[in-house]
Formats: C-alpha cells, sequence, structure tokens
C-alpha cells in the first residue's frame, strides 16, 4: 500500500483523510484512514474491496 496526499475530512472540523488504492486477502479495492488531529487518533480505517 502507497501513502497518498491527505484531504480535508468533510466531517471532522480538524480531520485528515487518506483514500489510496490497495489490496487484502487477495482482493484489490480502497484503504480509507481518518485522523482526528485534535487527538492524533484514528476515527475511522477501512478496506473497501472493489
Amino acid at each position: 500500500m502507497q501513502g497518498g496526499t491527505p484531504i480535508k475530512d468533510a466531517h471532522l472540523s480538524n480531520g485528515l483523510r487518506w483514500d489510496v488504492p490497495g489490496s487484502f486477502r487477495d482482493a484489490n479495492g480502497t484503504w480509507e484512514l481518518v485522523v482526528d488531529l485534535n487527538s492524533n487518533t484514528i476515527v475511522h480505517f477501512n478496506f473497501i474491496a472493489n
């Protein structure tokens, strides 16, 4: 999985979101990561298969 450029999250006032292509258990798809910068906490981490 490659790192990508974060964008401002639509739901968190001080959050960043990454959506990057990758694979998991032989499936290709998109990794989603959202970090709350106020608490430096991951609030969303998910893999969506194509």
